[in-house]
């Protein structure tokens, strides 16, 4: 039942088993807890009556009724914090599904997207030989191969002039593509083993993690690399704030997010939820996507859990996009399901967020990322 936070009703329960029906939700717990929470319709009035409509405030609270009114009675939950009414931001479709593996996203400064294929299926494999593209994404969300005939890719970055970067996973090295045309960085350091996460300061200092090698490593202009602190591991994604500190998401079951600072200090900032369905019996490989930093707080892809989560500076975690559940991903945040969440990329006006994904909609058998799939979540104020 939803009550003004002004009401002088008396709110107890004998008062709320008397409302109209109008005026409360029914609803087995069984139904509520896989998606942890419930849709009002729009027709549900508050306690006085009344239409519930945004700019008022309100107080949640949960009448739950007993099966045997011998053995328990009835007893009334009141959540005392204040809400108002908002609207959610919404999740569609900005690409069709495509042939390709969902990897790492980058945006430019005139809203273009750049994806590089990755598949776990290629990676396991040990597909060295074999060549993939750089996709991009148009604004109206056609799919076009950008640069072909590359090995297997994983993290990406763009620096200030538009150039783009991408880590080849087999070969120990960061591609850059400048005007079309590629250069290889790195090449030969005994470090860059399985390069993954990039990340480019407003200096355009690049800085990279990987898959086998538990440092957070820069790479100079010359493309020299420099061990700038050892690191917790399976680092995955890498971001950055204002202030110079480093944040890597790690693809690990216990899903920690760890922070280096710009002295080098390194902590454990924060865990998301991993998940494992009991009866999948092969390795577990895609716990956690890649990581962005937006407006103050870190955007972190729970890939084993089909959620994008927020993780606020002070350590704090909670649900941003998805239900915890796969299938079609259109809808509102709190109940669209994504499937295999791996990189995003917000627009530069800060409306919108980019999510590569599985199209894949079948239950949790496998752990590929192909065909791949942008959605596009729209970030409303």
């Amino acid at each position: 039942v939803v009550s003004k936070a002004t009401s002088t009703n008396d709110l107890n329960v004998d008062f709320v088993s008397n409302l109209d029906s109008r005026s409360y939700a029914a609803e087995s717990p069984d139904e509520v807890f896989p998606v942890r929470g419930f849709t009002l319709l729009s027709s549900t009035t508050d306690t006085d009556g009344d239409p519930i409509k945004e700019e008022t405030g309100y107080i949640v609270s949960v009448l739950t009724v007993s099966k045997d009114e011998i053995l328990s009675s009835n007893s009334l939950t009141e959540d005392n914090r204040v809400f108002t009414l908002t609207q959610n931001n919404l999740v569609s479709n900005y690409t069709i599904q495509f042939d390709g593996g969902a990897g790492s996203l980058v945006i430019d400064n005139d809203g273009t997207l750049y994806m590089g294929h990755y598949n776990i299926v290629d990676h396991l494999i040990g597909r060295e030989e074999e060549v993939f593209p750089v996709y991009q994404i148009g604004e109206t969300g056609a799919v076009s191969e950008y640069i072909t005939n590359l090995p297997l890719m994983t993290g990406s970055a763009i620096d200030s002039k538009g150039n783009l970067y991408h880590s080849l996973l087999f070969k120990e090295e960061i591609l850059k593509i400048e005007n079309n045309s590629t250069t290889r960085i790195g090449t030969g350091n005994r470090f860059l083993t399985s390069p993954d996460g990039l990340y480019l300061d407003s200096e355009d200092n690049l800085f990279v993690v990987t898959q086998n090698i538990d440092h957070l490593l820069k790479i100079d202009q010359n493309g020299e690399v420099e061990i700038i602190a050892r690191i917790p591991e399976s680092p995955r994604g890498i971001t950055g704030d204002h202030n110079g500190n480093i944040y890597i998401s790690h693809n690990h079951k216990n899903g920690i997010i760890t922070k280096v600072t710009k002295e080098g200090e390194v902590s454990v900032l924060a865990q998301i939820p991993t998940f494992k369905p009991e009866s999948y019996v092969l390795d577990y490989l895609m716990w956690v996507g890649y990581i962005s930093f937006f407006e103050g707080s870190l955007y972190v892809a729970g890939m084993s859990t089909d959620i994008i989560y927020k993780v606020n500076l002070d350590g704090s975690v909670e649900n941003f996009v998805g239900s915890g559940l796969r299938g079609i991903p259109r809808g509102d945040a709190r109940t669209a399901r994504l499937n295999r969440p791996i990189g995003l990329a917000f627009s530069k006006d800060g409306k919108k967020l980019f999510i590569s994904v599985s199209a894949d909609i079948e239950p949790r058998h496998t752990q590929s990322t192909t065909p791949a799939q942008i959605i596009e979540v729209s970030l409303l104020e």
